[in-house]
C-alpha cells in the first residue's frame, strides 16, 4: 500500500489497499520537500531528521482508505501497525507511522 502525492495536481490519496504488508509515500511531479509537505497537509510530513522518510497520520490513512478498503482491511492495517511498532516505526502514541519516501518522475 502507498500514499500517493501528486505535486502537479496537488492531490494525496491511498493506492494498492490490498497490499497491507508495507506502506510507503510515493511522490510524483517533483522532489521539493516543502512542496511535498504543503500538499500532504493533514496526511503527514517529510521527517525533519531524515528526508528519505515521512511521518504519516494513521488516522488520515484510515479515513482515506474509507469504504474502498474492503472487508478485513482494518485488521490487516492493524497488523501492519503492530509490525511498525516492533520495528520502532510507529510513534509512542500510535498516531504516526514512519515510512520510506519514493520519488518518481513517471506521468500518472
Amino acid at each position: 500500500m502507498y500514499v500517493q502525492v501528486d505535486l502537479r495536481q496537488e492531490l494525496v490519496y491511498v493506492e494498492d489497499l490490498h497490499e497491507t504488508r508495507s506502506l510507503a509515500l510515493v511522490v510524483s511531479g517533483g522532489t521539493a520537500e516543502a512542496a511535498v509537505d504543503g500538499v500532504l497537509g493533514d496526511a503527514g510530513r517529510i521527517d525533519p531528521q531524515d528526508d528519505d522518510h515521512a511521518l504519516l497520520s494513521v488516522d488520515w490513512v484510515r479515513a482515506a482508505a474509507g469504504a474502498k478498503a474492503g472487508p478485513g482491511w482494518g485488521e490487516r492495517f492493524d497488523a501492519l501497525l503492530d509490525h511498525a511498532r516492533e520495528k520502532g516505526s510507529l510513534s509512542d502514541d500510535g498516531g504516526t507511522i514512519r515510512v520510506h519516501v519514493e520519488y518518481t518522475m513517471l506521468d500518472e
